[in-house]
């Protein structure tokens, strides 16, 4: 069976915000929507492998394995395939990030405001559990 794996994080500043990103317009899907910092775990990855370095080309931040912690993982059927989705938190040391051209703008939101303005369904689940149990 078709599947796809994907790892996102919600990497949160000394002030406790959230940075949120805005795919650029010339992103091949969802253009000019809000996005979490992640994407596509390759095959050869596990999903902590696979989020550091979509954090490190999106953001060109370093996290260490263990500067990183899966906090929830949810799975989904849609067009036919099952995608596996895992989130993780990361604390920033500072809140400067240089964007990849993937990106073009960047924010620091509160949870509320995160919960507000992110509506992807399928992150929406770990970012309020994260609300809940972890950043209450």
């Amino acid at each position: 069976m078709a599947s796809r794996r994907y790892a996102k994080a919600l990497l949160v500043s000394p002030e406790g915000k959230i940075l949120i990103l805005r795919r650029s317009s010339s992103a091949p899907k969802r253009p000019l929507e809000l996005d979490l910092p992640g994407g596509t775990v390759e095959n050869d990855e596990t999903f902590q492998t696979g989020v550091i370095r979509e954090i490190k080309e999106e953001t060109d931040v370093d996290f260490a394995d263990d500067e990183i912690e899966l906090i929830h993982a949810h799975t989904a059927y849609y067009q036919g395939k099952t995608s596996f989705l895992f989130l993780y938190i990361g604390y920033l040391k500072q809140q400067e990030v240089r964007l990849s051209n993937e990106h073009d703008e960047q924010y620091f939101m509160s949870l509320d405001e995160v919960l507000d303005q992110f509506k992807h369904p399928g992150w929406r689940h770990g970012i309020e559990y994260a609300a809940q149990h972890i950043l209450a």
